[in-house]
């Protein structure tokens, strides 16, 4: 089911100008980034991880860019990544146990029809303010990071 999870998720990202980040040293979890939402407004982010809640998706989680959270006392950059300055936000999405092609199906029905929302949001702000919302992302390897 990764596989095919891989596939669906590589389609989508390219329709919204994302990319699915590769990352060969992780066979349960995929990641989409959300730059092109990110450069627009950051709140665009995490509502969007709130729409999918609401709407039941669970394996799932987007990573807001420079998120710093101090808990007793440490200070946690990139707080909720998998390092302290990734270059964009981003969705995490897991391929479970038991999962089922129509499962992945739903999820990318779902998160299609959340990205839509957002970006129809996003165009009528831009639309408002004269921003340009057509950008394209830059490649991001997971693997540089971690050199």
């Amino acid at each position: 089911m990764f596989s095919y999870l891989s596939i669906q998720l590589k389609k989508l990202s390219e329709a919204y100008n994302e990319r699915l980040l590769h990352t060969p040293q992780n066979p349960i979890s995929l990641a989409v980034t959300l730059k092109t939402l990110d450069e627009h407004c950051d709140k665009a982010v995490t509502q969007l991880g709130s729409m999918l809640f609401t709407r039941q998706v669970s394996g799932a989680r987007v990573v807001p860019l420079g998120s710093v959270q101090t808990v007793n006392g440490y200070t946690f950059r990139g707080f909720m990544s998998h390092t302290d300055n990734y270059p964009c936000a981003y969705l995490n999405a897991a391929s479970a146990i038991g999962m089922k092609t129509q499962d992945v199906d739903l999820f990318i029905q779902r998160l299609d029809k959340c990205l839509k929302t957002i970006r129809k949001e996003q165009s009528r702000e831009s639309d408002v303010s004269g921003i340009d919302s057509s950008d394209k992302t830059e490649d991001v390897d997971a693997e540089e990071l971690y050199k």
